[in-house]
């Protein structure tokens, strides 16, 4: 009773006075207690009849909150009985059919499926348009849906298009500190950061930001991904003490509001300790890791993505640190779960794969490295768009073990490929773009070609200069 007075002083009118079982499922996912909110659709679930006109919307919620907590199969599992059952009482363009087209469509795009997700959220798309005014709040949310699917797909201007039309629409049709705002403008700040205007990321950041306080417990999962986000971007200015204060401002919201073996939590640590392995410091790197592998081991399957990510990440450190064999063994722990979940062309095999060119790369074992890093390229020109950024960093690492072996013309090569995808998918000044000069400019260097060399190592410090600032290490 004492958390739904809490809640109604942020939820207000949405909360009524006597909540049914269906309310209280609504109250906890919009609080982020997703256990809790499972657990009133599932009890209401259980005492209605299979074809309750109620049902399809207690398993789209069930879904819903399986989703936010990162179980996939679950929620799959309740968003097609949504649509199995609405299949059967609605027509196939009825409204409530393109809500669950959006979730399935979602879903597919959180496990890397793109083309499944593209299918079903253009399918909802399709039945918006018929039916809704252009700008219904709905279509805002599936070009939202779309979006995401470009921007995983490394398509960002096809991404910000899409963001961009879900602003324009919700700018006319919702108060101006609703939350699908928020959502809006954190995507879009979630581009401008991957494309390295940190300055329009922070802007769009913060204006989701100060709407999640005005209208969230102060506590709740959402504002502490905010502080993440906002973290993320600091980081990659380098500006590590701001990026810690923030990682730990999110921190906090989460052992208040999740546990202490919350899967998120682990993100945040995760978060932390690349702060750290950034600065160098290793061993405090590895500590944080090592706590997110901990609390994912706990508390999810032992094939999940998540645990893939954080093997990965220790074994990053692992090879910094000289560990060579412990970097493997960790990467073939991704690998072996990346098998189990994942077509053998995913893109993600291609970062494992590059990720153990490094260590042999490290190793001064340059046919390994070599023969790796033409494994992840393979799967990348089969897998992802041709200007995609994880090519580019792909040929960046063929280039340096051309430019390693004295092949300058094949450095070259392979240094202009990367140079041409980043000057489309990045920001002018990216500081990846900075560091591509300067590899540029040591294969100059190496060839004797110093005024050439001195051209792209400037070029370099120009970019570094403006988005980095003039302390960055």
């Amino acid at each position: 009773q004492q958390i739904l007075f809490e809640l109604k002083d942020h939820f207000h009118d949405n909360i009524p006075d006597k909540p049914t079982l269906l309310d209280l499922g609504t109250i906890f996912h919009l609080s982020g207690e997703y256990d809790r909110a499972i657990k009133y659709s599932q009890l209401l679930l259980e005492k209605l009849p299979p074809n309750h006109s109620k049902t399809p919307t207690l398993y789209n919620n069930i879904g819903s909150a399986h989703n936010s907590q990162g179980n996939y199969i679950e929620a799959l599992n309740c968003y097609n009985k949504t649509l199995e059952i609405r299949s059967k009482y609605f027509p196939e363009n009825d409204l409530s059919v393109a809500i669950t087209y959006n979730n399935i469509g979602s879903i597919y795009n959180s496990q890397s499926n793109y083309a499944e997700a593209l299918n079903y959220c253009n399918k909802a798309l399709e039945i918006r348009l018929k039916l809704l005014p252009e700008n219904h709040s709905s279509l805002g949310i599936t070009y939202n849906n779309i979006g995401s699917i470009h921007k995983n797909q490394g398509n960002h201007v096809d991404a910000l298009n899409c963001y961009d039309k879900a602003l324009q629409i919700q700018l006319k049709s919702l108060p101006k500190n609703h939350p699908l705002l928020s959502t809006t403008y954190n995507n879009i700040g979630s581009i401008w950061n991957n494309q390295g205007n940190y300055v329009e990321a922070l802007n769009y950041y913060n204006k989701t930001l100060e709407i999640d306080i005005k209208t969230l417990p102060e506590s709740h999962p959402d504002i502490a991904l905010a502080y993440n986000n906002i973290g993320s971007v600091h980081h990659n200015q380098g500006n590590y003490v701001q990026a810690l204060n923030y990682y730990n401002k999110a921190l906090q919201i989460q052992l208040k509001s999740l546990g202490e073996n919350h899967s998120l939590l682990a993100i945040t640590y995760n978060n932390i300790a690349t702060v750290h392995k950034s600065q160098r410091n290793c061993i405090q790197a590895l500590n944080y890791y090592n706590k997110a592998r901990q609390i994912l081991q706990k508390c999810l399957p032992e094939n999940h993505s998540l645990l893939a990510t954080t093997y990965n990440n220790i074994g990053l450190v692992e090879n910094s640190l000289g560990n060579y064999d412990e970097a493997l063994d960790y990467y073939n722990k991704t690998l072996e779960i990346r098998l189990k979940l994942l077509p053998e062309n995913h893109s993600s095999f291609a970062i494992t794969y590059n990720n153990i060119g490094l260590v042999y790369y490290s190793q001064g074992n340059y046919t390994q490295a070599l023969n790796y890093y033409n494994k992840a390229l393979q799967i990348q020109l089969k897998s992802l768009p041709k200007n995609h950024p994880y090519i580019a960093i792909t040929y960046n690492n063929i280039g340096s073990i051309w430019n390693n072996q004295g092949n300058y013309v094949e450095a070259l090569i392979c240094y202009n490929k990367t140079l041409e995808i980043q000057l489309k998918s990045l920001h002018e000044n990216h500081p990846d773009i900075a560091a591509l000069y300067n590899n540029i400019g040591s294969v100059h260097h190496n060839e004797g070609n110093y005024v050439q060399a001195l051209n792209y190592y400037n070029k370099a410090l120009q970019i570094q200069l403006k988005s980095l600032g003039a302390n960055h290490p």
